[in-house]
């Protein structure tokens, strides 16, 4: 984070968050240098307007749609990457215009959000930053699961039930729609020891943060890619962040939490942190 070590303050998600997420998501999908400001430019305009704008679901698609088309027709995808999204599709044009698209959102903008619910987190409590560092690089992968199963940004998924099933003793009918919410999914006490706990050398840990099944997310190995790279990037710094600011202001997204900035500054070396209760 230049602007970090340069003026001791930052935030999070504009200045680390997604630029970081993009840089990624460019160089996974092989997406051509002249054509990665698209893709910047994109992520800027998606994440200008919240929630509160009622056109906010359709202006995030019809810019979806522009760049995916761009970057497309422009053959600025790496094309080996490009085939094997289209033999997953079995080549139907639009199953593909649509996976892309699917990435290049999700491929920032969720993960911008997670990693920021994750920053968050560890910052409103010093020992947790102390635990994560002290444990160093190679408790990475456990410690990736067990934040996304805290803090991840979705926290409802929508289902239809395809044939009758019983859940908890209550039979819901073929057709029924369904409202999985994960968050209490993740903090299931019959599944988890301590789940209100963070520990970050759990295992086994199969949080739903990701879904199941034929849903599962198309992106979850990018995600933890993404969010391995950023952690181990920031731990430097984690130390000697603290939040700054007034309180955090989230989004009003009925699905998820995010929040929408996450101001930090560095503390000189020789200053202790404070502590405070967990979110």
């Amino acid at each position: 984070m230049t602007q970090l070590a340069g003026k001791g303050t930052a935030d999070v998600i504009t200045d680390f968050a997604v630029p970081c997420t993009v840089e990624i998501l460019c160089s996974v999908l092989g997406i051509a240098d002249e054509a990665v400001a698209n893709v910047v430019d994109l992520a800027a305009r998606v994440r200008s307007t919240g929630d509160q704008d009622k056109r906010f679901l359709d202006r995030v698609a019809s810019e979806l749609e522009s760049v995916t088309d761009a970057l497309m027709g422009a053959a600025c995808i790496n094309q080996r990457m490009l085939t094997r999204i289209e033999e997953a599709c079995g080549k139907d044009g639009a199953l593909v215009r649509a996976t892309v698209s699917l990435l290049l959102l999700a491929g920032f903008e969720t993960s911008a959000n997670l990693f920021a619910n994750i920053a968050f987190a560890l910052l409103w409590d010093p020992r947790r930053v102390r635990a994560l560092v002290g444990a160093g690089p190679e408790v990475l992968p456990t410690a990736v699961e067990e934040l996304l199963r805290l803090y991840s940004p979705a926290h409802v998924v929508a289902r239809i039930a395809r044939q009758p099933i019983e859940v908890g003793g209550t039979v819901l009918p073929e057709g029924a729609r369904i409202a999985v919410f994960l968050r209490l999914c993740n903090t299931d006490t019959r599944v988890f020891a301590d789940s209100h706990l963070m520990d970050l050398r759990r295992s086994p840990n199969p949080h739903l943060s990701f879904s199941h099944g034929r849903h599962y997310c198309l992106g979850a190995t990018l995600a933890r890619m993404e969010m391995g790279t950023m952690l181990q990037a920031l731990m430097p710094y984690l130390t000697r962040l603290d939040l700054a600011g007034s309180a955090p202001e989230w989004t009003e997204q009925a699905l998820g939490r995010s929040l929408i900035t996450l101001p930090v500054r560095l503390r000189t070396p020789d200053t202790d942190a404070s502590f405070g209760a967990g979110p």
